[in-house]
């Protein structure tokens, strides 16, 4: 973990299914890791593998035994990638917020200033050449917590929406496929 962090990079936010980890950082970069069994084996992939809130302290499971992040074993570097905006540059912002979708390899990303973004990364077990480069933009909520923190996000169970809240109080839902495609916002005062 000190090769990806220092003075300048921190990590911010982290969320985790059965075999990955992504982790948001202090200038708006993602860094994806793989979890290993404890041999080093990479963990089988799971179809229907549930959402990191799913697992009974998902942290827990890759952590040392005193309760820090380990060095090597546990985990293997796999990526580190720029995250695409809305605007259609890269985002240098505090990533504040992440929420995997692994089935999809897709990352929801929540920034500092409450820029909700849907993005896309290379899936580590798929042999796909033509597969698009990590942190294209997918989808995204641009101006729905601007000004706010975003709290809270999570798929719905077939990931074709993702919804958002903030602080404020508002709800976002972003629905990513069919004729409903879209963002919507709801203020709650």
């Amino acid at each position: 973990m000190r090769a990806v962090t220092g003075p300048r990079v921190q990590l911010l936010c982290v969320d985790a299914s059965p075999r990955l980890l992504v982790f948001g950082s202090s200038i708006g970069s993602v860094y994806v890791f793989e979890r290993r069994a404890r041999g080093g084996a990479a963990l089988p992939a799971a179809a229907d593998a549930p959402n990191a809130t799913d697992v009974a302290s998902p942290v827990a499971s890759f952590l040392s035994s005193d309760g820090t992040l380990p060095e090597d074993g546990n985990l293997k570097f796999l990526e580190r990638f720029m995250v695409e905006t809305f605007a259609g540059g890269s985002a240098t912002r505090p990533v504040t917020r992440a929420r995997l979708d692994e089935r999809r390899a897709r990352v929801a990303l929540a920034f500092d200033d409450g820029e909700v973004v849907v993005t896309s990364f290379r899936d580590p077990l798929s042999n796909d050449a033509l597969e698009s480069s990590s942190g294209r933009y997918v989808a995204g909520i641009p101006n729905g917590h601007k000004g706010a923190r975003v709290t809270s996000m999570a798929w719905s169970g077939s990931g074709d929406a993702l919804i958002s809240g903030d602080d404020a109080g508002a709800v976002s839902v972003v629905r990513l496929d069919g004729p409903d495609a879209g963002a919507r916002t709801v203020r709650f005062d």
